[in-house]
Protein backbone atom coordinates (compact mmCIF):
# COMPACT_ATOMS: atom_id res chain seq x y z
CA UNK A 1 0.00 0.00 0.00
CA UNK A 2 1.27 3.67 -1.16
CA UNK A 3 1.56 6.23 1.92
CA UNK A 4 -1.25 8.40 0.36
CA UNK A 5 -3.59 5.03 -0.46
CA UNK A 6 -4.68 4.50 3.10
CA UNK A 7 -5.49 7.34 6.03
CA UNK A 8 -3.62 4.26 8.13
CA UNK A 9 -0.72 3.63 6.68
CA UNK A 10 1.84 2.13 8.74
CA UNK A 11 5.16 2.29 6.62
CA UNK A 12 6.71 -0.74 4.99
CA UNK A 13 8.39 -2.02 8.52
CA UNK A 14 7.59 -1.77 11.97
CA UNK A 15 9.20 1.72 13.22
CA UNK A 16 10.22 3.04 9.87
CA UNK A 17 8.60 6.33 10.38
CA UNK A 18 9.81 8.75 12.03
CA UNK A 19 7.10 9.21 14.40
CA UNK A 20 6.66 5.83 15.86
CA UNK A 21 10.74 5.57 15.67
CA UNK A 22 9.84 8.99 18.24
CA UNK A 23 7.69 7.21 20.53
CA UNK A 24 9.69 4.23 20.66
CA UNK A 25 12.52 5.76 20.90
CA UNK A 26 10.92 8.00 24.34
CA UNK A 27 9.43 4.83 25.57
CA UNK A 28 12.83 3.05 25.49
CA UNK A 29 14.30 6.06 27.40
CA UNK A 30 11.42 6.59 29.95
CA UNK A 31 9.62 4.84 32.90
CA UNK A 32 5.73 5.47 31.96
CA UNK A 33 2.66 3.42 34.00
CA UNK A 34 -0.27 4.90 31.47
CA UNK A 35 -0.27 6.37 27.86
CA UNK A 36 -3.12 7.44 25.86
CA UNK A 37 -3.09 7.97 22.30
CA UNK A 38 -5.95 10.20 20.47
CA UNK A 39 -7.42 9.81 16.96
CA UNK A 40 -10.49 10.66 15.59
CA UNK A 41 -12.65 9.72 15.33
CA UNK A 42 -15.54 7.92 17.16
CA UNK A 43 -16.03 8.46 20.45
CA UNK A 44 -14.65 5.16 21.80
CA UNK A 45 -11.96 3.91 23.93
CA UNK A 46 -10.18 0.74 23.16
CA UNK A 47 -7.10 -1.10 25.12
CA UNK A 48 -4.60 -4.05 24.15
CA UNK A 49 -5.49 -6.83 22.43
CA UNK A 50 -8.89 -5.78 20.72
CA UNK A 51 -7.99 -7.60 18.21
CA UNK A 52 -8.67 -10.64 20.01
CA UNK A 53 -10.51 -12.41 22.85
CA UNK A 54 -7.15 -12.99 24.74
CA UNK A 55 -7.39 -10.63 28.04
CA UNK A 56 -4.37 -9.01 29.26
CA UNK A 57 -2.52 -9.85 32.62
CA UNK A 58 -3.94 -5.97 33.93
CA UNK A 59 -7.77 -6.48 32.38
CA UNK A 60 -9.43 -5.41 35.92
CA UNK A 61 -6.79 -2.07 35.59
CA UNK A 62 -7.96 -1.24 32.10
CA UNK A 63 -11.33 -1.79 32.61
CA UNK A 64 -11.51 0.70 36.17
CA UNK A 65 -9.12 3.37 34.28
CA UNK A 66 -11.51 2.88 31.02
CA UNK A 67 -14.80 3.29 33.05
CA UNK A 68 -13.18 6.34 34.89
CA UNK A 69 -12.17 8.34 31.33
CA UNK A 70 -15.69 7.21 30.50
CA UNK A 71 -17.02 8.96 33.49
CA UNK A 72 -15.42 12.61 31.85
CA UNK A 73 -15.48 12.05 28.51
CA UNK A 74 -18.90 10.34 28.00
CA UNK A 75 -16.93 7.96 24.89
CA UNK A 76 -17.97 3.92 24.80
CA UNK A 77 -15.47 1.90 26.48
CA UNK A 78 -14.88 -1.09 24.11
CA UNK A 79 -14.81 -4.56 25.97
CA UNK A 80 -13.60 -7.68 24.83
CA UNK A 81 -17.07 -8.72 23.23
CA UNK A 82 -16.93 -5.43 21.24
CA UNK A 83 -13.46 -6.54 20.01
CA UNK A 84 -12.42 -4.59 16.52
CA UNK A 85 -11.24 -7.32 13.99
CA UNK A 86 -11.88 -8.11 11.30
CA UNK A 87 -12.94 -4.89 10.58
CA UNK A 88 -11.18 -3.41 7.98
CA UNK A 89 -7.98 -1.81 9.15
CA UNK A 90 -8.56 -3.41 12.97
CA UNK A 91 -5.74 -2.90 15.99
CA UNK A 92 -2.71 -4.99 14.69
CA UNK A 93 0.51 -3.57 15.40
CA UNK A 94 -1.22 -0.07 17.06
CA UNK A 95 0.54 1.61 19.57
CA UNK A 96 -2.00 0.41 22.70
CA UNK A 97 -0.76 -3.02 21.90
CA UNK A 98 3.08 -2.50 21.16
CA UNK A 99 3.73 -0.17 24.51
CA UNK A 100 1.32 -2.81 26.69
CA UNK A 101 3.42 -5.71 25.05
CA UNK A 102 6.54 -3.86 25.27
CA UNK A 103 6.78 -2.65 28.88
CA UNK A 104 3.25 -3.61 30.47
CA UNK A 105 2.27 0.29 29.98
CA UNK A 106 -1.06 0.72 30.46
CA UNK A 107 -1.90 2.04 27.13
CA UNK A 108 -5.53 3.38 25.46
CA UNK A 109 -6.33 4.78 22.32
CA UNK A 110 -9.06 7.43 22.00
CA UNK A 111 -11.36 8.21 18.96
CA UNK A 112 -11.97 11.59 20.06
CA UNK A 113 -15.06 12.94 18.41
CA UNK A 114 -17.80 12.31 16.32
CA UNK A 115 -15.92 13.44 12.72
CA UNK A 116 -12.75 12.75 10.89
CA UNK A 117 -11.03 16.14 11.71
CA UNK A 118 -13.60 18.59 13.06
CA UNK A 119 -13.25 22.41 11.71
CA UNK A 120 -15.39 24.06 14.14
CA UNK A 121 -13.04 25.98 16.79
CA UNK A 122 -15.68 25.29 19.60
CA UNK A 123 -15.80 21.31 18.96
CA UNK A 124 -11.54 21.74 19.50
CA UNK A 125 -11.96 23.71 22.18
CA UNK A 126 -14.43 21.46 24.60
CA UNK A 127 -12.51 18.18 23.20
CA UNK A 128 -9.48 20.10 24.50
CA UNK A 129 -10.77 21.09 27.61
CA UNK A 130 -12.61 17.87 28.26
CA UNK A 131 -9.55 15.92 27.84
CA UNK A 132 -7.58 17.87 30.11
CA UNK A 133 -9.44 16.63 32.90
CA UNK A 134 -9.00 13.02 31.56
CA UNK A 135 -5.70 13.97 31.59
CA UNK A 136 -5.34 14.68 35.39
CA UNK A 137 -7.32 11.79 36.49
CA UNK A 138 -4.72 9.62 34.66
CA UNK A 139 -1.56 11.55 36.48
CA UNK A 140 -3.34 10.78 39.43
CA UNK A 141 -4.13 7.22 38.92
CA UNK A 142 -0.53 7.01 36.97
CA UNK A 143 0.85 6.96 41.22
CA UNK A 144 -0.83 3.65 42.01
CA UNK A 145 -0.48 1.48 39.10
CA UNK A 146 2.84 -0.01 39.67
CA UNK A 147 1.41 -1.04 42.82
CA UNK A 148 -2.05 -2.57 41.17
CA UNK A 149 0.17 -4.16 38.77
CA UNK A 150 1.66 -5.89 41.81
CA UNK A 151 -1.39 -7.01 43.36
CA UNK A 152 -3.21 -8.68 40.18
CA UNK A 153 0.52 -10.21 39.68
CA UNK A 154 0.28 -11.53 43.24
CA UNK A 155 -3.02 -12.46 43.47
Amino acid sequence: ILPDSSFNYRGPYPFSENESKAVKEFVEAHSIAISISYHSYGEFIIYPWMHTTKKTLDDPIFQSVGENITLINHYELFRKQNRLIPLYGGTLGSSENWLYRSGRIIAFTVELCRERAPSNPQVVFDLCMTHVSVHLYLCSRAQTIESEKTALTCS
